[in-house]
């Protein structure tokens, strides 16, 4: 079981915590944030996701990384991965490991290809905006996806993958399913799912 969700911030940090019963579960997350900050802004918004998505407040632990936990965790859904972006929050939750990422659209993305990507998926972000009419948007946004993918896969994956631009390839992109087919060094290859908006890209999966 899988579920996920996306939401634009559309409140104010004080409006979301309005709507958080418990300052408890988060205190010590927004302990050394400014009122003001984008990022208490985010985890205050990821919370309230949370909360509409599984029906109750949750309580969250982070590990030395900094990945996300249940406290208690469900019998049907006990994993999580959460993402943010400029404007949106992003949240997933399954019952095998599960990795989420939600990134704005923009140019910006073009200068850290050398980063992220392989040769051989530079070769098929070539193929692909071939095949559309505007060649340098199609370009962008595979771009994207890939980036997105392997921060998704990096969540599932763990630690010892940080090395995304290595040990991660993105082999096939189907936009008519949107899944993207991804090779995983000493691992099965992933399906990866993803949507995108003239705002955003959101990838994720949960570990097979």
């Amino acid at each position: 079981m899988m579920q996920y969700r996306v939401a634009h911030i559309d409140k104010t940090a004080e409006e979301y915590e309005a709507s958080l019963e418990h300052k408890d579960y988060y205190a010590d997350k927004v302990a050394d944030l400014k009122p003001e900050s984008r990022r208490r802004l985010e985890v205050l918004a990821v919370r309230c996701l949370l909360k509409d998505m599984m029906g109750e407040e949750q309580q969250i632990a982070y590990n030395q990384y900094g990945a996300p936990s249940f406290v208690k965790p469900s019998s049907q859904t006990p994993y999580l991965s959460i993402s943010h972006t400029d404007s949106y929050v992003a949240a997933i939750v399954g019952g095998k490991p599960v990795g989420i990422d939600v990134e704005r659209r923009g140019r910006r993305v073009e200068k850290v290809v050398s980063k992220f990507m392989q040769d051989a998926e530079l070769a098929l972000v070539g193929n692909i905006q071939n095949t559309s009419d505007d060649a340098a948007q199609a370009r962008v946004l595979c771009l994207h996806l890939i980036w997105s993918a392997k921060e998704a896969a990096f969540k599932v994956l763990g630690q010892e993958y940080y090395d995304l631009q290595n040990l991660t390839c993105v082999k096939e992109i189907d936009f008519i399913n949107k899944v993207m087919k991804m090779e995983v060094k000493g691992q099965n290859p992933l399906t990866v799912h993803f949507d995108y908006t003239e705002d955003y890209v959101l990838c994720y999966l949960m570990s097979e």
